[in-house]
């Protein structure tokens, strides 16, 4: 609905990152001294400065990015798409990704069919619902935000705030304020009780912006609830995709000694790729790793050094395990 998406794909106006908890205010200084030479990127605020740049009352000092700001992840996505070369097919529940030995074929369940010598898998956690996927260790967690009508105070707004959540400044006179984490919380309905516990968190960071919802319906108030994908070791997951059973046999010494030399390489599906596990920082993160993806399918220089696309690599959760003695 029109209240839902904005009519602009954002605003560069500033994140104002509060020290909401004595830790994070040392953490935070220490951060803006070690960038002192870059207050273009960031710079730590006192609350009564940060109050002022805000636009509002904040509770606390932060660290103040002047270059960020707030993106409409729908929005976004549809301007990446508009392309002569994609083709996007909507509403469509992939059931089976076979390989014929020269392509993948994807079937849905209305029976269409479509064919690719290279597919990248980017479902988030619903990768779980392949064969060739199964074994990574992908889980959901739940998140809802609430969309809160602007009101005289809060239109004063002018950045976005960060604490334990955010609200970013009015877009088509709506605020959007987030987020819960839930884990093993599989409830895709809007609830109550979460919106309640986002303005729970407003009124902690911003005491007087939050005051001037007090008055708000919770059991009316429109949101949208979606499902993070996070990984054990809270990084994405991107790269080739290993072949389960084949890297349990070629790697089989590492469960008996973890520095055992294994001269070869693992063996992966042909022309399968995947780009999940970005658990809040989808928006933040996908750039880059579709790069370093497109350099994995077309064999380019990658464009992270090798010891970050190692630690992206999803191979890494079955070495561990055999590593562990857990495979």
């Amino acid at each position: 609905s029109a209240h839902q998406q904005p009519d602009r794909l954002g605003a560069q106006c500033g994140v104002l990152q509060l020290s909401h908890t004595q830790t994070l205010a040392v953490q935070h200084r220490q951060l803006a001294a070690a960038y002192r030479e870059f207050p273009e990127f960031v710079r730590y605020l006192e609350s009564a400065p940060a109050s002022r740049l805000a636009g509002i009352d904040c509770a606390h000092g932060g660290l103040f990015f002047p270059a960020c700001g707030w993106l409409s992840p729908p929005l976004v996505c549809q301007r990446l798409v508009r392309c002569d070369n994609i083709e996007v097919v909507c509403n469509s529940d992939t059931e089976t990704l076979e390989w014929d030995g020269r392509q993948w074929w994807v079937s849905d369940t209305r029976g269409l069919r479509h064919s690719a010598p290279v597919v990248v898998i980017a479902t988030a956690f619903e990768a779980l619902r392949f064969e060739q996927t199964r074994h990574l260790p992908l889980r959901s967690i739940r998140g809802q935000v609430s969309y809160l009508p602007a009101t005289a105070d809060s239109r004063r707004l002018q950045t976005v705030i960060c604490a334990e959540g955010y609200i970013a400044p009015a877009a088509n006179d709506m605020h959007c304020l987030g987020a819960t984490f839930t884990n093993r919380d599989g409830d895709p309905s809007l609830r109550p009780a979460d919106h309640a516990a986002n303005l729970q968190s407003l009124g902690r960071a911003a005491p007087a912006l939050a005051a001037g919802f007090s008055n708000i319906d919770i059991n009316h108030l429109a949101g949208r609830t979606a499902f993070r994908c996070a990984t054990p070791d809270y990084l994405p997951v991107v790269g080739p995709a290993p072949i389960h059973e084949a890297f349990l046999c070629d790697y089989a010494p590492l469960r008996k000694n973890a520095r055992a030399s294994i001269p070869m390489a693992g063996r992966y599906h042909p022309g399968l790729y995947l780009n999940l596990g970005h658990g809040s920082r989808g928006l933040a993160y996908t750039p880059l790793c579709a790069e370093l993806l497109g350099a994995h399918v077309e064999g380019q220089l990658l464009p992270l050094p090798r010891s970050l696309a190692t630690v992206l690599h999803p191979a890494r959760f079955i070495i561990r395990d055999l590593i562990r003695g857990r495979q």
